[in-house]
């Protein structure tokens, strides 16, 4: 096949990925969360309702595929290109897999294991996990802070950081939207920040969510929108979820919008990942979210998202939350 044009390759590229939408396409349907905990508090646990269906994106890799054998690899542009393709390709491959042991492996070579042996840190993120639990531990003397009050409902969110998002990138350039099915409480697009419609922030999200979503994740993908050759650097292409989710943990500790519970949030959710993938089913990581002394609540949310995509019964996960340690390492 022969090599195409960096600019014609460039300007196909973002029809081809946008194809693929990993989280819509994990999202789980509404009232899972509150079966799942009206069983509990029952004394009848049961795993979740979710049915697993694989979707079919055999065109879409096909197409990425045909994408990469133009692209002359010998080239920076070239291999950048070929390289973020291939990156949408693995997802695909992905979420054709849903509910099997493959989910788990293309999870796997997109955003690593926790397990993961990065040579040159000279530790894996289950590692690192295990340290900021010790410390935080040990910082506490036992003792556990009490998370900050959730009271402000999404609505009354969105109204205060619309303003602020536009005193940043300009007016109407950035939207906020409620979206029910989110399993986390806010995620960016470039132009977007959607906000799960069910949850209830508190004041220390403010800062926290602002950092990461807005003046990492959002400003990244514009700024990759603005380039006046590479138009494709503003996608947020799979094998740019470390990257992209260490430095919006790193924005958030050099800020000071982290706060100890958070980043042992993050921690647990390592440890989860690396106990689904140990076989843990998803009651047995519920237990130990609430054990680490998360809500109801909260431990649902958590565990949900380690098995969006995966296998409830265990020996499966969806290691995305392995990526986040890595910018404060």
């Amino acid at each position: 096949m022969s090599v195409a044009p960096l600019s014609e390759l460039d300007a196909a590229l973002p029809g081809l990925a946008r194809k693929i939408r990993v989280l819509d396409a994990l999202a789980w349907p509404d009232g899972v969360e509150e079966v799942f905990l009206e069983r509990w508090r029952a004394g009848h646990p049961e795993l979740p309702k979710v049915t697993l269906r694989p979707r079919d994106y055999s065109a879409e890799v096909a197409a990425l595929e045909a994408f990469i054998g133009r692209c002359d690899e010998g080239h920076p542009a070239g291999r950048y290109l070929a390289m973020t393709a291939r990156s949408y390709a693995t997802a695909g491959r992905m979420l054709s897999a849903i509910g099997t042991p493959a989910f788990t492996q293309y999870s796997s070579a997109l955003y690593r294991r926790p397990d993961f042996y990065y040579s040159r840190l000279k530790l894996s993120m289950l590692d690192a996990a295990h340290f900021f639990l010790k410390t935080t531990d040990a910082l506490l003397g036992g003792a556990r802070i009490p998370p900050s009050q959730a009271e402000i409902p999404a609505e009354a969110f969105a109204a205060w950081m619309q303003p602020e998002l536009d005193r940043f990138f300009g007016p109407g350039r950035i939207t906020v939207v409620l979206d029910p099915t989110l399993a986390a409480k806010a995620i960016a697009g470039a132009s977007r920040i959607r906000l799960r419609a069910s949850a209830l922030f508190s004041e220390l999200d403010k800062n926290q969510l602002l950092q990461h979503e807005a003046f990492v994740h959002v400003a990244t993908a514009q700024n990759g929108a603005l380039q006046p050759n590479l138009k494709s650097l503003g996608l947020g292409a799979p094998r740019t979820t470390q990257t992209q989710e260490g430095i919006a943990t790193l924005a958030e500790l050099f800020t000071g919008s982290m706060d100890i519970n958070r980043l042992r949030r993050l921690a647990l959710r390592v440890l989860a990942v690396q106990q689904a993938l140990d076989g843990a089913d998803f009651i047995q990581v519920f237990e130990g979210f609430l054990a680490a002394g998360q809500s109801q609540e909260e431990s649902f949310r958590s565990t949900q998202r380690v098995f969006r995509g995966a296998d409830l019964h265990g020996g499966s996960a969806f290691t995305k939350d392995a990526a986040y340690l890595t910018g404060l390492l």
